[in-house]
């Protein structure tokens, strides 16, 4: 007998296409047949790369830019979605559609809506997106973060608090290693800097001016630089990992708890799975928010995370201030052990499970104006 059949559009970066892939292992393990709806960029191909059991299906995906060319190019490539997703949910029972963002959630939705497929939205960022707020009025449950909220009076029924849905890897075993691992070594901290899953000039920038001093401060350095900035910064980067090997550079991680694992202080974009990610494995974070973010979202996330006592922000445009900051993080053992302690205090329960709950349960016959 077929599985029952869940479809999941995630695709267009690694905030949106992480926690897809977590409900998609949660229904899975609930005997559903996950198919994830994902663009064509390669940062989604690399995250998949092993999760090959399950069906994919890519979809154009195109920003919303308001110039008439790019405008054209953004209403062509969400007429040829939404077509594709129709022709695929005629030939294909499908019992819910979950969008987590992204401009490829938008004609999914639409389509699956026309279908009379239940929709769900997960919001991953403390300010709603645009395709949340545009697809409210579609959905069953809109799932956001704490002190999150859409403004609408009449979506208040649906929404419902709730984190940043986890991959499998990161688990209890791994946060267990990770204590046991910091515990039993004391020669150096690790500083681990991201980009984001498609990388950030600006900070790959400042890491290569500063590697030589950073190299002082810390035993180990690691910098993920995104696929489209490696080659750019390769000068530098080869040459300097040949003379210490402690300093190292990845195009791409798709390790994550791994590396999040060595790491005793992060250097980060602001995006909502990068912070839920550190903060499960209870790393202090430096948060650089994206200045081009839209609704200036990573901006709202990062001063979150540090109201928590979690993270310290310096924007984009006051780099200046990040290399001080760093020096006086890692030269004072009690505040990252303070910043630890906020982050063991204030973290969120893995939600995986309680979400797909709630959406079986709506599935199975529940009022969503109930709870």
């Amino acid at each position: 007998m077929e599985s029952r059949r869940i479809v999941i559009a995630c695709g267009g970066s690694g905030g949106h296409l992480a926690p897809g892939i977590a409900l998609a292992e949660e229904g899975s393990m609930r005997g559903y047949q996950p198919v994830l709806f994902v663009s064509s960029k390669t940062v989604d191909r690399r995250m998949l790369a092993k999760y090959s059991s399950w069906q994919v299906v890519s979809l154009p995906a195109e920003p919303l830019l308001l110039t008439p060319w790019k405008f054209l190019r953004f209403c062509h490539s969400q007429v040829i979605s939404f077509a594709k997703t129709l022709y695929f949910l005629m030939r294909n029972p499908t019992e819910a559609i979950i969008v987590m963002g992204g401009f490829i959630s938008l004609s999914v939705a639409v389509a699956g809506f026309l279908k009379r497929i239940p929709i769900f939205i997960h919001e991953s960022n403390r300010i709603p997106g645009k395709i949340t707020r545009w697809l409210a009025v579609l959905a069953k449950r809109i799932y956001v973060p704490k002190g999150c909220a859409i403004p609408q009076a009449e979506w208040v029924h649906k929404i419902r608090n709730c984190g940043y849905p986890l991959r499998s890897e990161f688990s209890e075993a791994m946060l267990s290693a990770k204590n046991a691992s910091k515990e039993s070594s004391k020669e150096g901290l690790t500083l681990v800097l991201l980009g984001g899953s498609q990388g950030a000039k600006a900070l790959n920038d400042w890491f290569c001016e500063h590697v030589l001093e950073l190299k002082k401060l810390v035993k180990n350095l690691v910098c993920v630089t995104g696929q489209a900035y490696y080659e750019e910064h390769k000068e530098v980067l080869e040459p300097t990992h040949q003379a210490s090997p402690n300093i190292r550079f990845l195009s791409f991680c798709d390790d994550m708890p791994s590396l999040l694992a060595e790491a005793d202080v992060v250097i980060a974009r602001a995006g909502a799975g990068t912070i839920a990610e550190c903060m499960y494995c209870e790393t202090p974070m430096i948060l650089v928010p994206l200045p081009s973010a839209a609704d200036d979202h990573q901006q709202a996330n990062a001063e979150w995370a540090q109201k928590l006592g979690c993270a310290y922000v310096v924007k984009e445009a006051e780099l200046d201030f990040l290399f001080p900051l760093v020096k006086w993080i890692t030269a004072s053992p009690g505040i990252l052990a303070h910043m630890q302690h906020q982050i063991r205090t204030e973290k969120e329960e893995d939600v995986r499970k309680p979400m797909m709950n709630d959406i079986l349960g709506i599935l199975a016959g529940e009022d969503a104006r109930e709870h």
